[in-house]
């Protein structure tokens, strides 16, 4: 332990928030953080510190650690030591005495920081006109020297129309309120620790009669002007309520952009690495959001309400890499799915067209070899003079694929983009009472995108038709059943192109709740027994599937337990 003269610590309880400590640390009942220094950092020195906040000059910071029960040393990093720009990291007792002084050497990986400041004001006049602006600055660790601190700033204004003294005629206007907003926000999650750095992989080796430990360049260059993803949010809403507010709802426009996304770029291997984060990419997102609620019938025996929720939204990739292909138009990056103006969240594969019959072969050869009609049209005559070219061997009971190009040839040029989101979503619920009979159903509803399902290909889920697992029973194709619309049981292995025959539409209409109640009439035999009202309910959820998707339930994954129907009667009395 080194001797290091103790400077002036004016270190007093709150001025660190308490550090979380593991369960049974004898020092978790009573240990209080102590507090930053001018210009040094002081942490404590217990072990099994998982994070903690502070204030570092007049701004509040957040340290976080990566593991439980590590030695004191491991709590030190050099994101800490980056972040600040200091030498050393100043190390304190609980007792606040100085006990050691830790070099940038000595550090470990594990840890990055993080520091926010927020501003902001509002402003009203006469409850009709609304603003609001604020200003947050952020700074993390995690980028490079010149790019740590990120500003993004927001405002928005509404405008309350219903207030005006010229709408006081237009008494069926119960609320109307116009709002837009525009803002900024910030993302580091999208890069770990240390990406601005030079990082090294371990490598083992003998060295004489010795085994030593080397180390070697990652795979991945230092990009020390790495910055902060930035997305920009623009909203436009209508707040509305009519007829005393017995339909209201509200209505809203909204438009995302996402600029200096971190993405890993592709580089020259003649520079010793292969690819570099970078903020390349940008995308785009916008989309609708309504919502209305309606008292359609209100009198004093029967009510009748109902309301809709509809969302529909749209994203597309503007930019990735910002590489130029030969062809002079920007570089997709197709191992990753990713496609320039297309969905973020896509498949990408062959389009199936059923299944090879007897029908679509003139017949086969002398080996036995099955001899495919003609169906190219290589002269645009009109006339097929011409055998579709594939890379498997062809015959009945295989699938067929679609030419998309055309060429001539099924090859990976004919791929297609499946889009896997929703066109939209939307809901419908509705309830009725009448006297004391209640009556409520939920339906909701996906309509769009497409999904893959392994129930009709994955060997472990039952799909490979290898007759090794149980499976989802399907129609397939076999000599004595021809109009089977999956391909033939193959013992050892998947037919070609089985999996993308298992891309179906993700699209399905579900019945979520529906109960029926009803409440007893008052009686005298009851309030002769202290009871005031009385109760009795039957209610159902997830009663009802209406879907294509060949599955337990559409919005579960393959293997995992599906959403319960559940049925449920309860009897309410209230004393």
């Amino acid at each position: 332990m080194s001797n290091i003269p103790t400077p002036h610590i004016t270190a007093k309880e709150g001025d660190f928030a308490r550090t979380v400590l593991m369960p049974g640390d004898p020092l978790r009942s009573k240990f209080i953080a102590e507090t930053f220094l001018t210009d040094a950092v002081l942490v404590n020195n217990v072990r099994g510190v998982q994070g903690y906040t502070g204030y570092y000059k007049g701004k509040r910071v957040s340290v976080m650690a990566s593991g439980m029960g590590m030695p004191a040393i491991g709590i030190y990093s050099y994101e800490l030591f980056n972040f600040y720009g200091v030498e050393n990291i100043i190390r304190i007792g609980s007792a606040g005495a100085l006990t050691d002084k830790l070099h940038l050497r000595d550090v470990v990986a594990g840890m990055s920081a993080y520091s926010d400041s927020n501003y902001g004001a509002q402003f009203g006049y006469k409850d009709r006109y609304l603003l609001n602006v604020a200003m947050r600055r952020d700074g993390s660790s995690r980028f490079g020297r010149n790019h740590k601190w990120g500003n993004f700033p927001s405002v928005s204004a509404a405008w309350r129309i219903s207030q005006e003294p010229w709408m006081k005629r237009a008494q069926w206007v119960s609320n109307l309120k116009l709002r837009a907003s525009y803002g900024l926000v910030g993302n580091q999650n999208g890069i770990g620790n240390y990406e601005t750095l030079g990082t090294v992989s371990d490598r083992e080796y003998e060295f004489g009669s010795n085994y030593v430990m080397g180390y070697l360049p990652s795979s991945s260059l230092a990009n020390p002007n790495l910055m902060w993803e930035s997305t920009a949010s623009a909203n436009f809403g209508l707040d509305f309520g009519f007829f005393k507010n017995r339909l209201n709802g509200t209505v809203e426009y909204y438009h995302t952009t996402t600029t200096n996304l971190l993405f890993p770029r592709n580089i020259n291997r003649v520079l010793g690495y292969t690819s570099m984060t970078d903020n390349v990419a940008k995308t785009r997102t916008r989309g609708v959001d309504l919502n209305i609620d309606g008292a359609l019938v209100r009198n004093r025996n029967f009510e009748w309400n109902a309301g809709i929720v509809f969302s529909w939204f749209d994203n597309k990739i503007v930019r990735l890499s910002g590489e130029i292909g030969e062809d002079g138009k920007p570089v997709d990056d197709i191992a990753n799915k990713w496609f320039i103006g297309q969905p973020i969240n896509v498949l990408y594969t062959y389009k199936t067209d059923g299944i090879y019959g007897f029908d679509d072969f003139e017949g086969y050869d002398a080996s036995g070899k099955w001899i495919p009609k003609k169906t190219v049209d290589t002269d645009n005559d009109g006339v097929p003079d011409a055998i579709l070219q594939r890379t498997d061997i062809v015959e009945p009971g295989k699938v067929k694929v679609v030419d998309t190009n055309p060429d001539g040839k099924i090859d990976a040029d004919d791929r297609i983009i499946y889009k896997q989101d929703p066109d939209f979503i939307a809901s419908f619920n509705t309830s009725l009472r009448y006297r004391g009979l209640e009556f409520f159903m939920d339906w909701y509803a996906l309509v769009g995108g497409y999904k893959t399902n392994k129930y009709l290909y994955d060997s472990n889920a039952g799909g490979s038709l290898q007759g090794k697992n149980n499976g989802v029973k399907v129609n397939y194709w076999t000599p004595l059943n021809p109009t089977g619309v999956f391909p033939r049981p193959s013992l050892n292995s998947n037919t070609t192109y089985q999996n993308d025959l298992s891309i179906t539409k993700s699209s399905y209409l579900r019945l979520r709740t529906v109960s029926l109640g009803y409440s007893l009439p008052k009686a005298r035999f009851l309030s002769k027994v202290g009871i005031s009202s009385a109760k009795v309910t039957l209610s159902a959820t997830n009663l009802l599937t209406f879907m294509e998707y060949l599955s337990y339930s559409p919005e579960t994954s393959t293997g995992t337990y599906p959403e319960a129907k559940q049925y449920v009667a309860s009897f309410n009395l209230t004393f």
